[in-house]
């Protein structure tokens, strides 16, 4: 990377963009200027305020992390707006960064995009071997798209545009509390639980002593009915 590199991240306190942040703060190396932004600084949905947000931060490379995000009843509620508002966001910064020539665009794809019935462990070159789970299509299909978008971009135009995939969950994500399975997650994380699976294939055992993961799951879940186990 050069030494005026400018590198603009959206979806900056996102997730992955959180993470990201640490990472660079502790690591940030001669020569680069991060520049981490949030839906505050502007609607990446509208391709003005995403031209603005290019003229202000004048990026060399990009890494696209926004989305409009859900668990799985949301998605399953609203399925044409997610599906056209991540399209429109990973549009917008394509265009804009072909146009402004800018060196290198990383879009972040998801786990939850890969095909319904697919092999694990999950491989990358199965992502579009199928439809993904009909809950969560409109998403799915719109993250999908922002890899076939930079593979065009890239074939047409020489474009150094990628995509990458994240497959974890992580402390970041307590800011999605009330999506089901964020919520999960949010809660274990507030109860200090780490479940840990057992490598050798036996019962996956939790950090609380004498609690068996399924016993930890169910009670940071607040579940009070019968569970069903599918393993």
């Amino acid at each position: 990377m050069n030494t005026s590199a400018v590198i603009l991240v959206t979806g900056g306190t996102g997730l992955v963009g959180s993470a990201l942040r640490e990472v660079v703060e502790q690591r940030q190396l001669p020569g680069e200027h991060w520049v981490f932004v949030s839906s505050k600084d502007a609607d990446l949905t509208s391709w003005h305020s995403t031209e603005a947000l290019f003229d202000r931060t004048q990026p060399t490379h990009v890494l696209h992390l926004a989305a409009r995000v859900g668990g799985l009843y949301a998605n399953s509620r609203d399925n044409v707006g997610f599906f056209r508002q991540n399209m429109a966001m990973q549009d917008n910064i394509a265009a804009i960064c072909k146009e402004r020539q800018v060196q290198k665009l990383v879009s972040c794809l998801s786990t939850c995009i890969f095909p319904d019935k697919v092999t694990y462990p999950i491989e990358e070159d199965t992502l579009h071997n199928g439809p993904p789970h009909p809950s969560n299509e409109g998403y799915s299909f719109a993250k999908r798209m922002a890899d076939v978008q930079n593979r065009m971009y890239r074939a047409q135009y020489g474009c150094n545009f990628t995509s990458v995939s994240p497959a974890q969950f992580g402390c970041h994500q307590i800011g999605l509390v009330g999506r089901w399975h964020s919520e999960l997650c949010t809660k274990a994380q507030l109860a200090d639980l780490v479940v840990l699976p057992d490598a050798r294939g036996q019962e996956p055992q939790s950090s609380r002593p004498q609690t068996s993961a399924k016993e930890a799951v169910i009670s940071v879940a607040g579940c009070s009915n019968q569970c069903l186990w599918q393993t």
